[in-house]
C-alpha cells in the first residue's frame, strides 16, 4: 500500500533526528523511567553562534560570565547556611558560629545578622540577658591550637565546613550546658503563627487568659490527649 512507505520514511526520519540529537547533546538522553531532562545553560550554549545578530546581545561577555558564576557560589554558600539555620538539632552556638562564619565572606550581612545590627532594638539590654544566663554555666578551659580554617571539600557544604571548624577550636570560655539548650528560634516562630491564627478577626474576642491555655495546649499536644482532657472533666 502506498501510506507504508511513507510511514517507514517518516519513522527513519524522527529516528535519525533522535539519533543526531542525543550524538551532540548528550545530556537529552532519556533517564530512567522515561522521562527527559530539559537541556541546561551549559548544553545550548554549545550551539549558540557568537555571530548570530538575534542572540548577540543576549550571550554575556567571559568577564560577566565569570562574574555570575562567582554570585551563584556566593548564593550557594547563603543557601547552605540557611537550610542549616532550619535543622531541628542546631544549638545556639551552631548558629552564631554560622552568622560568624557567613559575616567573614559577606561582610554586607552585618547590618541584619550581628548581635547589635539596626533590625535589633535594644542589643544592650539582649548582650546583657545572654551573659547574665549564661553566667551559671560558665568555666574555664585550656587553649587549643587552632589549626582549622575555612578550607575544605567543597562537596561538605559551606555550612558543614563552618560546624566542623568550630569543633576543632576552643574558645576561652565554655558553658557545660550550652551543647544541649535547644534552638528556640524555629519553636517560638511556630508559636507565633499559631497565636496570631487563632486570634484572628473571627476569635478577636478571645481572652488573654483563654488564648494563653490554648497556646499552652497547642505547644504540650504531645503530653496530653482527650482522656487527660476527660480525666479532668
Amino acid at each position: 500500500m502506498p501510506t507504508r512507505p511513507q510511514s517507514g520514511r517518516h519513522s527513519a526520519s524522527c529516528l535519525s533526528d533522535k539519533v543526531r540529537k542525543r550524538h551532540f547533546c548528550p545530556s537529552s538522553a532519556k533517564r530512567r523511567g522515561g522521562r527527559q531532562p530539559s537541556l541546561g545553560i551549559a548544553d545550548c550554549a554549545r550551539f549558540v553562534s557568537a555571530d548570530d545578530d538575534e542572540l548577540g546581545g543576549l550571550i554575556p561577555s567571559r568577564a560577566t560570565h565569570r562574574a555570575l558564576e562567582q554570585l551563584l557560589d556566593t548564593l550557594r554558600d547563603v543557601e547552605s547556611v540557611s537550610k542549616k539555620l532550619q535543622s531541628e538539632s542546631l544549638t545556639m552556638v551552631d548558629a552564631r558560629a554560622l552568622f560568624d562564619g557567613l559575616l567573614e565572606v559577606l561582610p554586607s550581612f552585618s547590618t541584619h545578622i550581628v548581635p547589635d545590627a539596626e533590625i535589633v532594638q535594644c542589643p544592650e539590654f539582649e548582650t546583657a540577658a545572654v551573659k547574665v544566663l549564661m553566667r551559671p554555666f560558665e568555666r574555664e578551659v585550656n587553649d587549643v591550637s587552632q589549626t582549622a580554617g575555612m578550607d575544605g571539600v567543597r562537596e561538605d557544604g559551606f555550612a558543614d565546613r563552618i560546624l566542623k571548624r568550630r569543633k576543632t577550636l576552643t574558645p576561652r570560655k565554655a558553658y557545660d550546658l550550652i551543647a544541649i539548650i535547644p534552638p528556640s528560634s524555629n519553636v517560638v516562630e511556630r508559636l507565633f503563627s499559631s497565636a496570631r491564627a487563632a486570634l484572628c478577626h473571627e476569635h478577636h474576642r478571645l481572652s488573654p487568659m483563654a488564648l494563653k491555655m490554648v497556646l499552652f495546649l497547642k505547644v504540650n499536644e504531645s503530653y496530653w490527649n482527650v482522656s487527660t482532657v476527660t480525666s479532668c472533666i
